[in-house]
C-alpha cells in the first residue's frame, strides 16, 4: 500500500495522527511527510476511499445499511483507522450515497414461508451504473405479518420504497407468477401514485415475471395435458401454503390426528382418551401450525391472555 499508493497512505497516516492527538488532548501539528496533503485532501482521497469500499461491501453482501451503526462495527472501524472516526457515515447517509449514484431501478419482492412457519418477504434492488454494470441489493427483509395477499405485500414494499425516497426511481417490479402478485401490483401502483406525483413506472407495463417460475408454470401445464398429474392439480398456486386454512381444512387435520390416535397395534389402545388434555392440546398443536397467520392468530391470543391477567392480578393486589 505505501509503495504503490503513496498518496492515500500518507494521507491515512495523516488522518490516524490527527486523531490519536486529538485522543489525547494535544495539538495536530503537522511534520513534513504528513504535511504533503492539507486536512481537505485527506477527505477527498483516503475518506472517499473509504466510501466506496464500505458501499461495495454493503451491496456486494447484501448487508443491511443498518450494520454501520452496530457499536461493534464502529470499533472495530476505529481501532483499525482511528482517524475514521469523524468520517463514518450512519445508515441514512449511506443509503443517499448507494442510491444517488443509482439510474432508475427494478424493484424486487418475494414471500415465503419457514420450516419454522414464519413468513418473511424479501424485497431487492437492481439498477445499471453510468458504467453499464448491474448492481443489485437487499433492501429489506421482513416478517409478513397477516395473510399473504397481493394488498399486504403491497403495502410492505411501499413502506420500504418510500423510507429509502425512491419512488420516482422505480421503473419495474419484478415477481414470480402467483396469483396474488396481479393485485400487489394493482395496490402498489395506486400507493405510489399518491405518494409521489413523478412516478415513472408503468405498472401495466412494468410488471415483470420471473421467468424460471415461467418455465415451471409451461412444464406443469405440459405435465397436465398428457396426464402425467393429477387433473385437480393447480398449477398456477404457487405458495399453496401459505394460504389460510378452511374450517374444513382444520376438521380433516383433527381428523387425522384421531386415526393416528387409534392406529395402534391389536387395537386401540386403552390409555388414549380424545377426551384427555394431551390429546387435546396435540390437535391444537397441528392447528396453530398449520399456516403461518394461525401461528400469528395464537400469539395475539397469548398476549391478550396474559396482559389480562396481568391487570387482574394486579387489580386484586389493590384491592
Amino acid at each position: 500500500m505505501k509503495e504503490n499508493h503513496s498518496t492515500i497512505w500518507i494521507a491515512a497516516k495523516q488522518a490516524d495522527n490527527i486523531a490519536r492527538l486529538r485522543a489525547k488532548g494535544e495539538g495536530t501539528p503537522m511534520d513534513n511527510e504528513s504535511s504533503v496533503l492539507a486536512q481537505n485532501e485527506v477527505s477527498e482521497t483516503f475518506i472517499d476511499a473509504f466510501y466506496k469500499k464500505l458501499i461495495q461491501w454493503i451491496v456486494v453482501a447484501n448487508h443491511p445499511f443498518t450494520e454501520i451503526e452496530h457499536d461493534e462495527f464502529c470499533d472495530l472501524m476505529f481501532f483499525l483507522k482511528p482517524g475514521l472516526s469523524d468520517h463514518l457515515v450512519q445508515a441514512t447517509a449511506l443509503r443517499e450515497r448507494v442510491f444517488s449514484h443509482a439510474g432508475l431501478l427494478a424493484i424486487g419482492c418475494d414471500a415465503w414461508t419457514s420450516s419454522n412457519r414464519i413468513a418473511f418477504l424479501a424485497i431487492t434492488a437492481s439498477w445499471i451504473t453510468n458504467q453499464w454494470e448491474l448492481r443489485d441489493t437487499l433492501i429489506d427483509f421482513r416478517e409478513l405479518q397477516g395473510a399473504h395477499t397481493g394488498q399486504n405485500m403491497a403495502e410492505q414494499v411501499a413502506s420500504v420504497v418510500s423510507e429509502l425516497g425512491i419512488e420516482d426511481k422505480v421503473l419495474a417490479l419484478v415477481s414470480d407468477n402467483a396469483s396474488n402478485n396481479g393485485t400487489l401490483v394493482t395496490h402498489l401502483s395506486n400507493t405510489l401514485g399518491h405518494l409521489s406525483s413523478h412516478l415513472r413506472w408503468d405498472s401495466s407495463k412494468g410488471h415483470i415475471r420471473c421467468l424460471p417460475h415461467v418455465i415451471h408454470l409451461a412444464v406443469m401445464a405440459l405435465l397436465l395435458g398428457i396426464n402425467a398429474i393429477p387433473h385437480n392439480t393447480n398449477i398456477h398456486d404457487h405458495a399453496h401454503d401459505d394460504n389460510l386454512f378452511t374450517e374444513d381444512d382444520a376438521e380433516n387435520i383433527v381428523a387425522d390426528d384421531d386415526r393416528e390416535a387409534h392406529e395402534v397395534d391389536g387395537g386401540i389402545d386403552p390409555l388414549i382418551n380424545l377426551k384427555s388434555a394431551i390429546d387435546k392440546i396435540r390437535k391444537i398443536c397441528r392447528i396453530i401450525r398449520s399456516s403461518p397467520q394461525q401461528m400469528e392468530l395464537f400469539k395475539t391470543l397469548v398476549a391478550r391472555i396474559e396482559e389480562d391477567n396481568e391487570q387482574q392480578a394486579k387489580a386484586r393486589n389493590q384491592s
